[in-house]
């Protein structure tokens, strides 16, 4: 899918698009993966910005967390204990210690919890897609970062109006035919951006575009092919056919404005994709 841009419709968090590009893993980076323990941490560190009566209530506070050097995960169906530092179940964690824990607790979240899964995957990957062909030269402007490498692979969510109508291509029908003016009022002036992405993906099979926007539409086949609009019969009993393979829409010659509008409004609302055709 790398190699011949072609999306993938699972995305990867963050942290790990950083572990394919060797990169280093922020602490920041935990929200990605955990938003509640990043809190958490979070706090723990900042705590200093909170205003106490004096370090000896301030570190009452952090106490009361009753917070040790220890992990305790299930597995199996049973709680176990891990510790994060030897004889760590002996170490209350406490206004003086607290960025020692954060950091042992960040890297056991991002780094050794998942070594075992990890070191496979990559492996995997990298048989694949070498390493190099990822991090190009280290520091220079032709390597890629962890941002670059998601928009890559899994494509974008934000949807150019202008760009959609410019790559648009029409069957058997003008720019000006009513059916679609009518369906370009309905996706520029009465849709929101999450009935977009649902139209998208009713036409094409997924909700996200490749980097390059429309241009670089592909079909099922993995080459360039552009959102298209074709025209059917049927009037107003007729339904709006997706071919997901071509990213074509056929359209039937509505009688109005508002007969189209509530159709494909039922459509993306009901069922993305019970309609298509491939």
């Amino acid at each position: 899918a790398f190699l011949d841009i072609y999306l993938i419709s699972a995305p990867l968090s963050r942290p790990l698009l950083k572990h394919l590009l060797a990169l280093p893993v922020t602490f920041d980076d935990l929200a990605f993966v955990d938003a509640s323990l990043y809190a958490n941490l979070h706090w723990l560190l900042a705590c200093d910005d909170e205003k106490y009566d004096s370090e000896e209530t301030k570190e009452d506070v952090v106490e009361l967390l009753c917070l040790n050097f220890t992990v305790a995960e299930e597995h199996l169906g049973a709680i176990r204990e891990i510790e994060l530092k030897p004889n760590g179940h002996n170490i209350n964690v406490t206004l003086k210690n607290r960025q020692e824990y954060v950091e042992l607790r960040f890297k056991y979240a991002m780094l050794h919890r998942i070594e075992a899964a990890l070191s496979p995957f990559l492996r995997g990957f990298y048989d694949i897609v070498p390493i190099a062909t990822l991090t190009g030269q280290r520091n220079s402007p032709e390597q890629l970062d962890a941002q670059e490498l998601e928009l890559i692979m899994f494509g974008t969510t934000n949807i150019d109006l202008d760009d959609w109508q410019r790559y648009t291509v029409y069957r058997n029908l003008s720019v000006n035919d009513p059916r679609c003016l009518f369906f370009w009022k309905i996706v520029t002036s009465d849709f929101d951006d999450h009935q977009r992405m649902r139209l998208l993906q009713f036409v094409t099979g997924t909700a996200r575009l490749p980097a390059g926007g429309f241009k670089y539409l592909q079909g099922t086949a993995g080459v360039i092919c552009h959102f298209e609009l074709s025209a059917i019969d049927g009037g107003d009993l007729a339904l709006p056919r997706a071919h997901t393979c071509f990213n074509r829409l056929d359209l039937p010659d509505y009688s109005s404005y508002e007969k189209m509008r509530q159709i494909l409004t039922n459509i993306i609302a009901v069922d993305v994709q019970g309609f298509s055709e491939v």
